[in-house]
């Protein structure tokens, strides 16, 4: 019995270290320490302690043996059966953890085991080899090009060694221009503009054009001879190309 007591005054001893990080006993020597004990001088517990630890603990160090509490007593302590309670809770999340990794591990081995298999089953079969199919393309020939001949062009150009008169055509946009000769002037009391077509027409081979003393001309072009403009024409409007 004495023995029980004893070693429940170590645990005691253990316990006080571990919440403290002291011997609850401590002095400055160790006859002093055997003093303390015999006396039962234990220090003072900090009051982060419950109380309920504190007298267990307590109870544990006593100095007279047959105040220290059972293993019995001690195991019905609330927070030592809380304590029990998480130690086995932690026990069997671990017990489950190791479940888990045993169980992956021998997927992982019967995985490997199955891809060996297959390895060597695609190393042994004999492979097959489809016959070999000779085409031989057709023979072409070569194309025979048909060149035609290209029709030849005339080209007429129209030689004029003397200057030609240029005659306006009438119409109302000749109500805002004035003519001096061969000289066309718009007026200036409108805004109106004058698009003036001039004969003689133009039939065939190359014309050149030739405008002197120009001043705010708009454009010059070739237009159909059934074209007519009138006062505040623009050949855009009748679809007229300008060339300059």
């Amino acid at each position: 019995m004495l023995i029980q007591l004893s070693d429940i005054f170590s645990v005691g001893i253990v316990t006080v270290e571990l919440l403290t990080g002291r011997h609850p006993f401590e002095a400055g020597n160790e006859q002093a320490t055997i003093d303390k004990i015999r006396k039962g001088n234990s220090s003072e517990l900090p009051s982060s302690i419950s109380n309920e630890m504190k007298t267990l603990v307590t109870s544990m160090i006593s100095h007279d043996p047959y105040k220290r509490p059972t293993v019995k007593k001690i195991m019905q302590q609330d927070t030592i059966r809380m304590y029990l309670r998480l130690q086995e809770e932690k026990e069997k999340e671990s017990e489950k953890a190791n479940k888990r990794v045993n169980e992956a591990e021998a997927e992982i081995s019967r995985l490997k085991a199955e891809l060996s298999k297959l390895t060597i089953t695609s190393q042994t079969k004999p492979t097959t080899s489809s016959p070999k199919v000779e085409v031989n393309p057709p023979k072409l020939e070569p194309k025979k090009v048909i060149q035609t001949p290209k029709p030849k062009q005339n080209i007429v150009v129209q030689d004029r060694q003397e200057p030609i008169t240029y005659i306006p055509l009438q119409s109302t946009s000749l109500e805002v221009v004035t003519i001096d000769g061969d000289t066309f002037t718009h007026t200036e009391d409108n805004v109106d503009p004058s698009a003036i077509i001039f004969d003689p027409l133009i039939t065939s081979g190359i014309t050149i054009f030739e405008v002197l003393d120009v001043k705010d001309l708009f454009g010059l072009g070739i237009a159909d001879e059934s074209l007519r403009f009138e006062r505040g024409d623009y050949p855009q409007t009748k679809g007229i190309l300008i060339l300059i």
